[in-house]
């Protein structure tokens, strides 16, 4: 039981050290709780700030879930235009 309200305790001065940064800081922040050093592993904690989602393209924690995978995924849509300054895929250009 008091490992579980320390574990508590930690993850609300995470929230509000993110919630601070976010607020003051102007810059898009993130923050990861990796378990046993798996970033992909489910029970890993993921924490995008509003400013952090909007500099990926996205408005809210709809769009850009608070999971690993929302990065991997707006990465993977970002990557897919290659250099194109149009966003064509160039073999179509060509």
């Amino acid at each position: 039981m008091l490992k579980g309200l320390i574990r508590d305790n930690e993850l609300v001065h995470k929230a509000e050290w993110l919630e601070t940064l976010s607020l003051h800081c102007g810059i898009g922040l993130w923050d990861a709780i990796l378990y046993e050093g798996d970033a992909m592993h489910a029970k890993a904690r993921w924490t995008w700030s509003s400013e952090f989602r909007r500099l990926c393209g996205y408005k809210t924690e709809a769009e850009f879930p608070n999971v690993a995978d929302s990065f991997a995924r707006a990465s993977r849509l970002y990557y897919s235009h290659g250099n194109s300054i149009t966003g064509m895929d160039r073999k179509r250009t060509r």
